[in-house]
């Protein structure tokens, strides 16, 4: 499985003595509780919890916002958000994927219509959908990002009034063209200022997705129904959404990033070997029934994976033992016992691997 690497926002190495002088300069409250009740009534007054840390021994500064609670901080450098937002999109996006082979392998030879569990269907759409809005907000996080502070963007408009052409040009600060210039605007017209990369030129499958994927999201952003009962706009945005390679646009959001900044998007590979496994090879479908003590067995045993290894047999009755095999892993994910259950077909058999959470971990632990 990979995940994607998320980086402290920014680390700022600052002068020698710097700590010395800041401790100095500060206020002479030195008691820490108290210290801390002030720094909480100045987040509720202000609204403002950001803060610099300085790390003496390295001379390193970075920020950090806080988890509040019981009068108490929690910290840790703040992640930088665009790659956090990416972060979402792909985990979300194998998300998507895991909840559509859940769905599908409950097909069955000659039939060509399935009905699903809901929520398992639900799962796969929300994936799907958070994929897209994480996808969107990557990009333009991103392309803020990459404005100088001092940046101004010269809009020009032409048109015609009283028969005279006209030009205008419009300048806007950073923060206005945050503000109030469009996505599309953004991607085809600031990006070639501030970074020297056109994609409309230069990369134009790219440039093509990432306005796809424009499109997507302020489909389902500003969701369009009609009280006549015609949803013809609800249907087609949806029917988009599950129609759509996602895989085409994480690689498209990828590429965008960093060919503008080389390896700012990387992945970990994160392995479960280091999980306690369970490896249960079950035996002829007939011979297990259609019971649960299998999977009572399976939240008892302390191991954190199980790999289930299922048989496939061409008798009639294996869909129905498969269907409730996996339908009953999808109801313990349902009921949080367990994620899930990541499926793959191995040709002669059935590869289920089921990852417990910690409340399907706490069922093996003695009370």
């Amino acid at each position: 499985m990979k995940i994607v690497k998320v980086k402290p926002l920014e680390i700022i190495r600052v002068a020698e003595g710097a700590h010395d002088s800041l401790d100095m300069n500060s206020q002479s409250e030195k008691d820490p509780e108290k210290l801390m009740k002030h720094a909480i009534n100045n987040i509720k007054r202000t609204g403002n919890s950001s803060y610099l840390a300085i790390i003496p021994e390295t001379n390193e500064a970075f920020t950090f916002i806080p988890v509040v609670e019981d009068n108490r901080f929690y910290v840790t450098k703040f992640p930088n958000p665009v790659q956090l937002y990416f972060s979402l999109a792909f985990a979300n996006y194998q998300f998507s994927v895991k909840a559509r082979n859940n769905i599908v392998s409950q097909k069955e030879e000659g039939v060509y219509l399935h009905f699903v569990n809901e929520y398992l269907y639900n799962w796969n759409l929300q994936y799907r959908i958070s994929t897209i809005i994480f996808l969107h907000s990557t990009v333009e996080a991103f392309v803020n990002y990459q404005m100088p502070d001092e940046y101004v963007y010269k809009q020009v408009v032409e048109g015609k009034e009283k028969g005279q052409f006209i030009k205008v040009v419009k300048e806007y600060s950073k923060e206005q063209t945050e503000r109030y210039i469009d996505f599309k605007e953004k991607v085809s017209k600031v990006i070639p200022e501030v970074s020297q990369v056109d994609f409309y030129k230069d990369h134009k499958p790219i440039y093509d997705r990432i306005m796809n994927l424009n499109k997507l999201r302020n489909d389902i952003i500003h969701l369009r129904s009609a009280k006549s009962g015609n949803q013809s706009q609800f249907n087609k945005a949806f029917s988009n959404v599950m129609n759509a390679n996602l895989e085409d646009y994480v690689e498209a959001v990828k590429s965008f990033i960093n060919i503008i900044e080389p390896d700012f998007i990387e992945f970990d590979e994160v392995s479960g070997d280091n999980k306690r496994t369970l490896t249960i090879k079950l035996p002829h479908y007939k011979s297990c029934g259609l019971s649960i003590d299998m999977f009572i067995k399976m939240l008892e045993t302390p191991a954190e994976k199980v790999i289930y290894n299922l048989p496939k047999s061409e008798d009639k009755d294996f869909y129905s033992f498969k269907t409730w095999f996996l339908q009953s892993l999808n109801s313990m994910a349902k009921s949080q016992l367990i994620y899930l259950p990541d499926i793959k077909d191995m040709g002669e058999e059935i590869h289920v691997e089921v990852v417990k959470t910690e409340k399907g971990m706490r069922v093996s632990q003695p009370v």
